[in-house]
């Protein structure tokens, strides 16, 4: 017995994918050719395989305690303060 199917597109991914969205939110210009979160809206919301995949990377980061979480959020702000720096 199966449902109807789900309209990916219209899943909340931010819900989903909260720490991946932190990380994207820290790229200080996703036009830029190398950043890695370039189309990650785009993909995640075509490929049922890419979205299994990130669920492989976000599901570790999910489970930290709230502790971790606090120095995530503090070592997530260095990194973007960091990006924004210029070269090196």
């Amino acid at each position: 017995m199966t449902g109807p199917a789900i309209d990916m597109a219209q899943l909340p991914f931010a819900d989903i994918f909260p720490r991946l969205y932190e990380l994207r939110a820290a790229v200080p210009d996703l036009t830029h050719p190398d950043a890695y979160f370039q189309n990650f809206v785009d993909r995640i919301t075509e490929s049922e395989h890419i979205r299994y995949c990130y669920t492989q990377v976000e599901r570790p980061l999910a489970l930290l305690d709230a502790s971790v979480a606090v120095r995530w959020h503090s070592s997530n702000a260095k990194a973007k303060r960091r990006q924004t720096c210029g070269p090196y």
